[in-house]
């Protein structure tokens, strides 16, 4: 298929391609696939976490080791760290708020399972959910 001069435009292409392969996903595929995703964030968050403990340990050494050489260092670098300080505070918000993400999706997955057994639920509906139309309102 030509996608110029005069033929089917690019975006209405892939526009048509991605409702075909939305309507074949199911939710509940969706969710376990955000759920898996979530999860290895969170993975990758432990194992940062980890090595900025040690990076505090060195840290700690360093300024038993040569305190004024240190203290300099800290002053000088004292509005970075500020900085810093705040950019975890607002890392350690968006751990917490995956963590109960993964919570609730799990939840989710539950509640689908016990309503629609065999998975048969299509993204269409969901959308439609999430858009806050009823099913009322589409008939």
């Amino acid at each position: 298929m030509r996608l110029t001069n005069g033929f089917i435009s690019k975006e209405k292409y892939m526009r048509g391609r991605c409702s075909k392969m939305l309507g074949e996903y199911y939710y509940i595929d969706i969710l376990r696939e955000r759920l898996k995703n979530n999860q290895d964030w969170i993975r990758r968050v432990h194992i940062y976490k980890r090595c900025k403990n040690i990076y505090k340990k060195v840290e700690f050494e360093m300024f038993k080791e040569k305190p004024i050489i240190y203290l300099l260092n800290f002053f000088y670098f004292l509005p970075i760290k500020i900085l810093k300080f705040f950019t975890n505070i607002k890392n350690e918000y968006f751990y917490i708020r995956v963590i109960k993400e993964i919570k609730i999706i799990q939840k989710e997955i539950e509640a689908s399972k016990k309503d629609d057994p065999y998975g048969v639920k299509l993204i269409e509906n969901f959308l439609y959910t999430d858009r806050g139309h009823d099913e009322k309102k589409r008939k």
